[in-house]
């Protein structure tokens, strides 16, 4: 007995009615069948005769192939769950391949097709997440360097701050420093305007020569009593 008749007979459930006559009315439609259905006789039980006594030929197992086809077509869209029948031109290559396929994963071909697509797109998914993650991190690595570059620029202007600090408290040391030079100077030339005015003589703290008189009208005196004292107070102000 050919394979193509044990297929068939295969492709029949025992137990489902249904089953049988629609494929009795297919047969019937498509002129496959031989005789009339016995009273007495099942529905399954008609079928595996009609697949055995057929003659077979290349024309009457497309039929069948037909039939198995348009049967499964009719379950998905009984059993719903959103399936949908599609129908498309495929290599025999691609057919061959999907079989043995479906075979080693023990699932319809349908099944098959559904999971290759998924996994695809799961793939896909993936590397968009990927490409997404790759351009996060992109973007967190450029504000990182922009960081760091405005902390340079901040640690720049506190280094100049600093210096800036230092040469304002130097500059007060001097002051403070010139400012006791400058006491000096007002106290001796105080004192000096002071006696003066009195016609007495000054002695400077440090000088040994006396302030002329306001009232000595020499040059020669006048030159003698020089401003020594006050001139090196200058000098000292300067350094």
């Amino acid at each position: 007995m050919a394979d193509w008749r044990e297929r068939a007979k295969k492709w029949l459930k025992p137990r489902d009615n249904g089953q049988h006559l629609w494929a009795i009315r297919y047969l019937g439609r498509e002129g496959r069948l031989s005789r009339q259905r016995h009273v007495d006789e099942s529905n399954y039980d008609f079928l595996v005769f009609e697949f055995e006594r057929s003659p077979g030929g290349v024309t009457y197992i497309e039929t069948l192939r037909k039939m198995k086809r348009a049967w499964s077509q009719k379950k998905a869209r009984e059993g719903g769950g959103g399936l949908k029948p599609y129908s498309y031109m495929l290599s025999k290559q691609f057919g061959s391949r999907l079989r043995r396929l479906s075979k080693r994963l023990k699932m319809t071909r349908r099944e098959v097709l559904e999971k290759v697509v998924l996994e695809y797109e799961a793939i896909s998914g993936s590397e968009a997440w990927l490409d997404l993650g790759r351009k996060s991190l992109a973007n967190r690595l450029d504000d990182a360097k922009r960081m760091v570059e405005d902390q340079k620029k901040k640690s720049k202007e506190l280094e100049r701050m600093q210096k800036e600090l230092e040469l304002r408290d130097e500059a007060l040391k001097n002051l403070e420093k010139y400012q006791d030079l400058v006491a000096d100077l007002l106290a001796d030339y105080t004192g000096m305007v002071k006696a003066h005015s009195q016609g007495a003589w000054v002695i400077s703290r440090r000088a040994t020569t006396p302030s002329p008189p306001l009232a000595c009208s020499s040059p020669a005196l006048r030159k003698h009593y020089s401003l020594l004292h006050y001139q090196e107070l200058a000098a000292r102000l300067d350094r």
